[in-house]
């Protein structure tokens, strides 16, 4: 959406800006305060840079041409000193700002200033057109983030030049998937580039990471501010490729008059089997069929009609993966009892590792408890047999599986054997593991109990726990246990209590069992962390029943309040402010102890309340002079930390009906005469009475 800030449209487009000054940061691609990680064949043309950060990972797999990596050196800290002073520049600008807000999507947009005071998106295509000004320079002023959506595009048209187009992002930016992004960014946080997504631009970060995932990365150099551009060229793409691995690069022209149009030459040959080019955006796609080298010329045609072309090649090497594995695991076991297997999955070939797959058939007597993969993404299935997807592994990569299963219950030889999925050397594709199922005691262990409890929360574990060794056992600690707890049964080494203090308590479990004529010993080392105390304090606010009274009358409240743990609820207090139009009669509060006070806002403290406790409030007021509808809510409170506030309010609604008609007052003169004729009719009444007697 498109909202102009300024007085009149034609003010707004003819205030022309100059470019954003980079200095020495605008030789960066990429520029991290963070790091700069990196997943994918990411290729990057121009320098990678970190700092004050110390980490650039994923490199390779992807690749670095016409630039270097900076971490921490000088290049990368005065690059980041020239970004912060960017960063401030772009920020400033204040002439003829033309206001945005929302997606900029389907929108032509001509050189100027534009400024959005909160988030900006780009969900499908946004067109910036040059009007034939290769000099023509526009800035994207954005308070919070900037997100583009999956394939949406910058499209530049009209001699709009990448390298005159700065995004200044007040939090962070993130290029949608296989979207294509024209321009400098200049995030004070973050920059995200998910996959695919192809950024013909700068991706700086002042403080965050910036995160690339297979991403064409091409620097379009520096700003255009004179007559006459620099000279046209084009760059080579990613020179090394690999049968049946995606590949995704990019060719990058600079200089010249954009936009531009990219081609392969006929001469001296073509692109790699399975490739292809995309004209508009100089992107190479496709995944290689057939290995050799591929020399190809690579041409660029410019909106002035000027052409450059590049000599290029790109060797296509054969999958040249060599996968092993190595399964390990204990000795012995006892029957009936867990079995952990580690196995360990290596390429140490020259080229990545597609589809790994690790499979374990069981063996007969051996039930299945769990399977872990790793690194993240990685995924096991089956019970019997067990199967783990562990993806691609690059070279001299590492995947590990930890398989659990359940021993058999009769002694004897367990032989478990996993396979990795081919690779060209299939003489370390299997790995087996041989262990003696045997009925002599395991070796004694112990055990820790529980390691989490609450303040004023009965403490629940079955304690210390011996295995293996030759029981009955004697328990011990040492160091200390959470005030509250112990001490612990020596026979059973049971732990009971309620704790009292919250902290962190680490002490050591020990065990002796009966063997003889030396007894076995263990140690644990083991820690219970205490959480400070929690309450859930619910209110329920009732009114008379049938809700309805009259004019003038009085309104019964009555509130419940109640304590569903685990701990006393401390300091409890109840709040009511009282409806316009109605008037305290009175507040009363139970258990003893309790009291109330105030008479519009009534506030009454109930003290502490044990778990399942309860306390009642007895609320009365004279209700308002007119009819209508009284909504009176109540709120409840505790010192005690409460993990549930959807219940601390309750509220009660009471319809107020036309009361009968009043009786009219009579004036003082009218109350003097009622009083004489009531004496008269007194007198009469006596001497009537004497009369007849």
């Amino acid at each position: 959406m498109l909202l102009f800030g300024c007085a009149a449209l034609h003010v707004c487009l003819h205030a022309a800006q100059l470019p954003v000054a980079l200095g020495s940061a605008g030789t960066f691609t990429v520029l991290a305060g963070s790091t700069a990680t990196n997943t994918g064949f990411t290729t990057v043309v121009g320098n990678v840079g970190v700092s004050p950060g110390s980490a650039a990972t994923g490199f390779p797999p992807a690749t670095v041409t016409g630039g270097a990596i900076h971490v921490a050196d000088g290049p990368a800290v005065s690059a980041q000193a020239d970004l912060s002073t960017a960063y401030i520049d772009a920020a400033g600008r204040s002439v003829a700002p033309v206001t945005v807000a929302g997606d900029l999507s389907g929108q032509t947009l001509p050189p100027g200033l534009y400024k959005s005071t909160s988030s900006l998106g780009i969900a499908g295509v946004l067109t910036l057109d040059g009007q034939g000004n290769a000099n023509s320079v526009f800035i994207f002023q954005v308070a919070s983030s900037l997100t583009t959506g999956t394939g949406s595009r910058v499209v530049l048209i009209g001699n709009a030049n990448p390298a005159n187009i700065f995004w200044q992002v007040g939090s962070s930016a993130t290029l949608g998937t296989y979207s294509t992004f024209n321009g400098t960014i200049l995030a004070y946080a973050s920059v995200t580039l998910t996959t695919g997504a192809t950024l013909n631009g700068r991706a700086l970060a002042e403080t965050g990471a910036v995160t690339m995932d297979s991403n064409p990365m091409a620097n379009p150099g520096p700003p255009i501010t004179g007559p006459t551009p620099a000279a046209l060229a084009v760059t080579c793409p990613l020179g090394t490729a690999q049968v049946g691995v995606a590949y995704n690069s990019l060719l990058a022209a600079t200089g010249g008059t954009p936009s531009y149009t990219f081609s392969i030459s006929p001469t001296p040959g073509s692109l790699p089997p399975g490739l292809s080019l995309v004209p508009a955006t100089g992107l190479l796609i496709g995944t290689p069929t057939g290995t050799g080298t591929f020399p190809f010329g690579a041409s660029v045609l410019d909106s002035a009609s000027g052409t450059a072309s590049n000599s290029c090649s790109i060797t296509v090497a054969a999958a040249a993966a060599n996968v092993s594995i190595a399964k390990s695991g204990p000795a012995t076991v006892a029957p009936n009892t867990n079995i952990t297997y580690n196995m360990v999955v290596t390429n140490t070939g020259a080229s990545l590792a597609a589809n790994v797959t690790v499979t374990d058939v069981l063996p007969a007597g051996t039930t299945y408890v769990s399977a872990t993969p790793a690194p993240a993404g990685s995924s096991c299935s089956g019970t019997t047999t067990v199967s783990c997807s562990l993806g691609t592994l690059a070279a001299n990569g590492v995947a590990t599986v930890v398989l659990v299963v359940r021993s058999p219950s009769t002694a004897g030889t367990v032989s478990n054997s996993a396979t990795v999925s081919s690779t060209p050397n299939t003489g370390n594709n299997t790995s087996t593991w041989p262990l003696t199922v045997t009925a002599a005691p395991v070796p004694l262990t112990v055990t820790c109990p529980l390691g989490s409890a609450q303040v004023g929360v009965a403490y629940n574990s079955v304690g210390l726990v011996a295995t293996g060794g030759t029981p009955s056992y004697m328990f011990s600690v040492t160091g200390s246990l959470p005030p509250g707890l112990g001490p612990m049964a020596p026979s059973t080494g049971a732990i009971t209590g309620t704790p009292t203090t919250a902290g962190t308590f680490l002490f050591s479990s020990n065990v002796v069992d009966s063997a003889s004529p030396t007894p076995g010993t263990a140690a644990s080392s083991c820690s219970i962390t205490v959480v400070a105390a929690q309450a859930d304090v619910s209110i329920t606010k009732t009114g008379p029943t049938p809700a309805t009274v009259a004019a003038n009358a009085n309104i019964a409240y009555v509130i419940a309040v109640a304590n569903a743990g685990p701990s006393a609820a401390a300091n409890v207090v109840v709040g009511d402010v009282l409806p316009t139009g109605t008037t305290l009669v009175s507040a009363a509060a139970s258990p003893a102890g309790s009291s109330c006070s105030g008479t519009t806002t009534v506030s009454c403290s109930l003290g502490t309340l044990a778990v399942g406790g309860s306390a009642t409030i007895a609320l009365i007021v004279r209700g308002p002079s007119t009819p209508g509808t009284v909504s009176n809510s109540a709120t409840v409170a505790a010192g005690t930390l409460d993990p549930n506030l959807a219940n601390n309010t309750s509220a009660a609604t009471v319809t107020v009906s036309a009361g009968p008609a009043s009786v009219p007052a009579l004036s003082t003169w009218g109350l003097a005469l009622l009083a004489l004729l009531l004496l008269l009719v007194g007198c009469s009444t006596r001497f009537s009475r004497k009369a007849h007697s």
